[in-house]
């Protein structure tokens, strides 16, 4: 039961938070969000495979040159899986290229 009103409650946050506003020009912080269920848990780093399906969410906050991204991932019963947090500084932006760094802060 916890896992539908959870991947509801993302849904509807997501939607709702999607949408553009009149005055969003006035806003300097930006928000991302995505949510996606995985089937098998796939690690970047095999040792760190849950061999189970995944919900992950993935959160921007974006202001000026600096960001931060964060990675959520849970197990289907609600275990925390992994926590990927990431700082990021974009050294270069044009339309067609960019260039950033960053420094991860993660814990599993």
């Amino acid at each position: 039961m916890r896992v539908p009103f959870f991947l509801l409650f993302i849904f509807i946050f997501t939607i709702t938070n999607s949408q553009e506003r009149a005055d969003s020009s006035k806003s300097n912080l930006k928000v991302a969000a995505s949510v996606s269920l995985n089937s098998n848990g796939i690690a970047p780093i095999p040792a760190f495979s849950l061999d189970k399906p995944a919900i992950i969410a993935t959160v921007s906050l974006i202001k000026n040159r600096f960001s931060y991204d964060p990675t959520l991932a849970y197990g289907l019963n609600m275990k925390p899986w992994i926590i990927d947090s990431w700082l990021h500084y974009k050294l270069v932006r044009r339309p067609s290229f960019e260039l950033r760094t960053g420094v991860n802060f993660s814990s599993s």
